[in-house]
C-alpha cells in the first residue's frame, strides 16, 4: 500500500490518517521511523499504536545500508506476524 499524502482539508470529515487506524487490519501494519541525516540514518519499529518492535539502529545512506534497515524491518514483520509497512521519514535542515 503506497498512500502519496496525508493532506487535510478544512471541512473534510476525518483524514486518511484516522481512518488507517481504525481499521480492523491496524495491528498487522508496522512503522518504520527515519531520522534521515548526512552520514549515518537511524531508524526503528513501532507498531501503529506506538509500542517499539525494534530498537533504533543506525544504517548509513549506501545500498548495504538499506539491506540492513530491510533485515531489521523483515525480520520484525516476520516475528510479529505483520504484513503492511508505513515508512515515514524525518528530514531536519535539508
Amino acid at each position: 500500500m503506497v498512500t502519496l499524502s496525508f493532506n487535510h482539508i478544512q471541512g473534510k470529515n476525518g483524514s486518511h490518517w484516522n481512518r488507517l487506524m481504525r481499521e480492523e487490519k491496524a495491528k498487522e501494519y508496522c512503522i518504520v521511523a527515519i531520522d534521515a541525516a548526512k552520514f549515518v540514518n537511524t531508524a526503528m519499529v513501532c507498531t501503529i499504536y506506538g509500542d517499539i518492535l525494534q530498537d533504533p539502529f543506525e544504517f548509513d545512506g549506501s545500498m548495504t545500508g538499506y539491506q540492513l534497515m530491510k533485515k531489521h524491518i523483515d525480520a520484525t514483520c516476520e516475528a510479529y506476524s505483520l504484513t503492511q509497512v508505513i515508512v515515514e521519514i524525518e528530514t531536519t535542515a535539508h
